[in-house]
């Protein structure tokens, strides 16, 4: 097995159990692939553990029962992620889900580059049969391929959408316009979150990156 997903054994997952813990099911759909946030209200020991169920938009999902689910969680600044068989949905004044206890768990890369926190603030547009849509929104977190852009408002974008994102970078001062496309989004009432990839960052712009890298290492 590569470096970066070396299989770790079932007591950590064990070890780290906690009431109202969050994990994170990746599920995909003809949207995309989405995370969505589950609580571990219980469990009993190398046998099962029940979650609270994923919700998208105010609406409950429906899992499909009888197949393995893909989930991930964090601890102590890693990631790690294991499959787990999906029960039943357990009726109860709030629905559960029963999943099956995991033989082992694997530490998983997700990203193809770290990301970094920040708070930046962003100019993003796309144009469609000669009419452009420009919004103001956040960038709260980067890297040298991408980011997640946080807007006050929804639009009518999808996954695939061409876009450019324009921001100053507060590490050289200077203006960036990146061409890039949507490869997620997630609305809420009055918000949404869209997860952008890059398409291709100039080396300028990375070794920006890397100074925020230095950044971020040093206020550990």
């Amino acid at each position: 097995m590569p470096e970066g997903r070396v299989a770790e054994v079932l007591t950590h997952f064990g070890e780290i159990l906690r009431h109202d813990m969050t994990v994170f099911l990746q599920y995909r759909n003809d949207i995309g692939d989405n995370k969505f946030p589950l609580k571990i209200v219980g469990w009993a020991a190398r046998r099962f553990f029940l979650t609270t169920c994923p919700y998208e938009n105010g609406r409950r999902v429906k899992l499909e029962s009888g197949i393995h689910h893909n989930i991930i969680y964090l601890s102590r600044g890693r990631v790690y992620g294991f499959q787990s068989l999906l029960y039943r949905e357990i009726q109860t004044m709030f629905p559960l889900l029963m999943f099956g206890y995991p033989s082992e768990v694997e530490c998983v890369e997700l990203r193809k580059e770290p990301r970094y926190k920040t708070f930046f603030a962003a100019d993003i547009g796309s144009e469609s049969e000669g009419i452009l849509e420009m919004y103001k929104g956040t960038v709260i977190n980067l890297s040298k391929s991408g980011c997640l852009l946080k807007l006050n408002l929804n639009t009518s974008w999808d996954v695939g959408q061409d876009v450019n994102l324009s921001f100053d970078m507060p590490t050289d001062n200077r203006h960036y316009s990146l061409p890039s496309i949507i490869r997620q989004v997630k609305r809420g009432a009055e918000r949404e979150d869209l997860g952008i990839e890059f398409h291709s960052a100039s080396d300028e712009f990375k070794a920006q990156i890397d100074v925020v890298s230095s950044v971020a290492e040093e206020a550990l």
